[in-house]
């Protein structure tokens, strides 16, 4: 008599199934792991780094606007003198005695009046004059007043002047330290040109740039880029470029252009 089938057991079946990985499989997972990383990790920081760069143009967007309204309350004037150093100028904490964009602009960026005097503790930051690519890096916040990891520079150096061919010039936000030096009204920008020689355009709100990233490596040369004759001030600003290869930087009519950085440097 033939046992029963039902009472039959498999070989196979008696085994212990097999545990754990084999070392071709741990490898192989381990491989996955690196392709994925390398391939997200350059991504992540790319991603990163562009939104600390749309961040900064919001700022100068946000700064733009602080100008016009500046510009309405003072009969189409831009702020002036709003030089007293070039290291200053774009300083975001406010200082009192020293007519710097953190001054001027801050019942604009805050809608109220400036009624804390700062002190080397405590500080009015104006928080749009910081590009927090730069911020990252310098921890621009924890620096004394008037020191280094600027964030923005002002255009002093894009040469606009009157149509009519006499040659005077014209400083957006006035000349260094001098109080009687106006500043540019908006609503006459078509009466200027811009550049020299052959290569004269007329002015305009769109043309004609207020402010924008700033590095050392804009101080390396001459003529008519940020450079040269003070350059002994390089040491206020950022090091590299804030954003690799690009530079942010606000025009008059409130836009902000991403400009490769020999765009950039004129």
């Amino acid at each position: 008599m033939h046992p029963s089938p039902f009472y039959r057991i498999s070989p196979a079946k008696s085994r212990h199934p097999q545990l754990g990985f084999t070392l071709i499989e741990l490898l192989t997972v381990i491989a996955i792991i690196g392709i994925l990383a390398a391939i997200i990790i350059p991504t992540v920081g790319k991603v990163r780094s562009s939104a600390l760069g749309s961040q900064c143009a919001s700022n100068l967007r946000q700064i733009g606007q602080q100008l016009m309204l500046f510009a309405n309350d003072n009969k189409g004037f831009l702020p002036a003198p709003a030089m007293n150093t070039h290291t200053a100028i774009t300083d975001p904490k406010v200082q009192l005695n020293v007519n710097n964009f953190a001054r001027l602009l801050w019942p604009y960026y805050t809608q109220t009046p400036l009624i804390r005097v700062p002190t080397s503790a405590n500080y009015n930051i104006h928080e749009m004059l910081i590009c927090p690519a730069v911020d990252k890096q310098y921890g621009v916040r924890t620096k004394p007043l008037a020191t280094n990891a600027l964030s923005y520079i002002v255009n002093d150096v894009q040469r606009i002047e009157t149509a009519d061919g006499s040659g005077r010039q014209i400083y957006l936000f006035g000349y260094p330290n001098s109080a009687s030096t106006r500043s540019l009204n908006i609503g006459s920008i078509d009466k200027y040109i811009l550049g020299t020689g052959g290569n004269q355009r007329a002015a305009s709100l769109s043309t004609v740039w207020a402010f924008q990233d700033g590095d050392r490596s804009l101080y390396t040369g001459g003529g008519d880029q940020p450079t040269g004759a003070r350059a002994s001030q390089t040491g206020f600003l950022a090091g590299p470029p804030a954003h690799n290869s690009t530079r942010n930087r606000l025009y008059l009519d409130g836009s902000v252009k991403k400009l490769t950085l020999l765009e950039s440097d004129s």
